[in-house]
């Protein structure tokens, strides 16, 4: 199928909507399915968008299912460059919690980050920050809150400065079990190159508490990035 649609592409156009009508049949299966999805991809790849817009109001319907895979996934961010649809990013923020944690999903989640969908965005912000630590703490959930590091402002850095600041069950501080953790490591590692003025709370207790440094070095997951450590604190 691949191969047929690379070769319409350069063919008359009228073949291209002979063979888009025959798969517009179909685009209810093929949406549900990984390879179909893999085959919409390419037409919208290839042909005029005009040809496949047909295929928004399936897509709008069924973001959760497809967001199960990869190539369902990245047919809603092709979506999304291509043409602003507030409907179809109603469904994304309907189910944007769940994407967080899912294994494609949240490549959607990260691009909405990135991008100027400032409404979007700012739900996004208060998902995350309602969920810091839970989602730094899911192996797909701490990808979605190292992105949002990457583009939070001022006072959301305090924000999580003060969560890294709290007392944890066993009354440490919450930064060392994030340093310590299997994925929560990689978004301490990131909040430690944030802006140093907003962070310096944090920074100061690791300086003066020696016993600190050497609890997260001598951690499976907190030695990886212990040379970040030092040197995030090392001119304070």
């Amino acid at each position: 199928m691949n191969r047929m649609i690379e070769f319409l592409k350069f063919e008359d156009h009228n073949l291209q909507i002979q063979f888009m009508d025959e798969i517009k049949q179909h685009v209810r299966q093929l949406i549900n399915d990984n390879n179909g999805c893999y085959v919409l991809l390419s037409c919208l790849e290839n042909f005029d968008y005009k040809l496949c817009e047909y295929m928004k109001k399936h897509i709008e319907q069924s973001v959760y299912s497809m967001s199960q895979h990869t190539y369902g996934c990245r047919i809603i961010q092709f979506m999304l460059q291509k043409q602003y649809s507030q409907s179809l990013l109603d469904q994304i923020m309907d189910v944007s919690q769940q994407l967080c944690i899912c294994e494609f999903g949240n490549y959607i989640i990260q691009f909405i980050l990135k991008s100027n969908f400032k409404q979007q965005k700012m739900e996004l912000f208060r998902i995350i920050k309602s969920n810091f630590q839970t989602l730094s703490y899911n192996k797909y959930g701490s990808n979605v809150v190292e992105v949002f590091l990457d583009v939070i402002e001022q006072e959301d850095i305090k924000f999580i400065t003060n969560i890294m600041l709290n007392a944890d069950l066993e009354n440490n501080y919450l930064f060392v079990a994030f340093a310590t953790h299997p994925f929560g490591n990689y978004v301490f590692k990131k909040f430690l190159q944030l802006d140093q003025q907003y962070i310096i709370p944090v920074l100061g207790i690791m300086k003066r508490h020696p016993e600190i440094l050497q609890q997260i070095n001598t951690s499976e997951y907190g030695q990886k990035i212990f040379s970040v450590v030092e040197r995030s604190i090392q001119f304070i």
